[in-house]
């Protein structure tokens, strides 16, 4: 959890509303954390609340500061690409916080940190040489990013809840979003349920000074493979390198002998990341559990078949969804604006246990749907979306 500001001009002073709401500690009773702190200046203020699960020394600061140049930085996150910093670095010591060597690869490349980052995050850096914040947000936006940038001031937050208790922002609703909401298509990269509240998209940095901002895109998906291969078999070795790798850095954090969890449906995604997970964590039989809901029939065949094949602490199968914790009021005082998209209250449920359980990782296959073994049904909004009338027609009449 991150959040803070930069004072634009002489008022309204939203630096000494965010050091009340800092003080008052009232995040701390939604957002329980191991360590926090805030760091502050005439123009500037930076906090960050860290679940400390990394296994690096946490004897720097919060938020972590440069004493040489005075750089401070705010992250949340997972850096992945740490052997590949540190070397292009040249740091003496791999024992640094993820914030740390952000901050170290920020005095290195600046604007063009971003470019040499693999990971979660978001991050906020303060450079006291420009009198400027550098913010960022990961390729993908698993990490979000909340932001109010006016004549006056500049806000930021890892969650939105923030930006309404702390008093500090203009809080119009957006009667479009609004509708859009009640009908289910309020998704955006960039819109909130607030006018003057924006996200910061996937894959963009933001920089500011007390006179002039700059939105840039750093990443954008692409069709285009960067990768020419052989032949299928080759492109099948690489997928399942780079997936190996994605599940092979989530297994790392702090304290060795604690517990992971990893979701699990039966389907192939979610099978998957729990098979390799299995595979890869040392001491699986008594470390990894997973979790999974079964409401249709052959679900728990499935979920089963897994559990055999690899074998883990426990599986635990809910048959239901706990209304009390998917509740409307309990999303709101989480959110502070009503989801659009109900995964997170729908597997509280699942979040609760792995909380009793002393999980603090928890692996999931969800986003495999959308990116690799996506529903056939998506061809009619992709054709329509895209303006392919003609062909959208002709596959309706086919499957008729």
């Amino acid at each position: 959890m991150i959040y803070g500001g930069l004072q634009r001009q002489s008022a309204p002073n939203v630096l000494a509303q965010l050091k009340e709401f800092y003080r008052s500690g009232r995040l701390q009773a939604i957002f329980p954390a191991e360590s926090r702190g805030c760091w502050s200046n005439e123009t500037t203020l930076l906090t960050q609340q860290l679940g400390g699960h990394l296994p690096v020394d946490r004897t720097c600061s919060t938020p972590e500061i440069d004493p040489e140049s005075g750089c401070v930085i705010t992250l949340w996150g997972r850096i992945d690409n740490r052997d590949e910093l540190i070397d292009a670095i040249g740091m003496r010591s791999p024992n640094l916080t993820d914030a740390a060597l952000v901050l170290a690869a920020w005095l290195r490349w600046r604007r063009d940190v971003v470019l040499h980052l693999v990971g979660d995050f978001v991050f906020a850096v303060y450079d006291p040489r420009d009198q400027c914040l550098f913010c960022a947000r990961d390729h993908l936006g698993v990490r979000p990013f909340y932001y109010q940038l006016s004549e006056q001031q500049f806000v930021f937050s890892s969650s939105l809840l923030v930006l309404q208790e702390a008093g500090c922002c203009d809080l119009s609703i957006d009667q479009q979003w609004l509708a859009e909401s009640l009908m289910g298509v309020s998704m955006s990269f960039e819109k909130t349920p607030y006018r003057q509240i924006l996200k910061l998209p996937p894959g963009h940095s933001l920089f500011v000074d007390s006179k002039s901002s700059n939105l840039q895109a750093y990443y954008r998906m692409s069709t285009e493979s960067p990768l020419i291969l052989k032949d299928s078999r080759e492109y099948v070795e690489a997928y399942q390198e780079q997936l190996e790798q994605a599940v092979r850095c989530r297994l790392v954090q702090k304290d060795s002998h604690k517990p992971f969890g990893s979701e699990l449906s039966g389907g192939l995604d979610s099978s998957t990341v729990t098979a390799f997970a299995a595979d890869m964590l040392p001491n699986a039989t008594s470390r990894l559990h997973s979790f999974s809901f079964a409401n249709c029939e052959l679900e728990p065949e499935y979920i089963h078949a897994v559990s055999m094949a690899s074998p883990m602490a426990a599986t635990h199968i809910m048959g239901k969804r706990d209304p009390k914790l998917s509740s409307r009021e309990r999303v709101l005082s989480v959110l502070g604006y009503p989801e659009e998209f109900a995964n997170g209250s729908g597997h509280a449920s699942i979040y609760r246990l792995a909380q009793r359980l002393n999980i603090r990782t928890l692996l999931s296959g969800f986003g495999g749907d959308e990116f690799v073994t996506t529903y056939r049904g998506l061809v009619l909004t992709e054709l329509y979306n895209q303006g392919e009338y003609q062909r959208l027609f002709d596959y309706i009449q086919e499957r008729n």
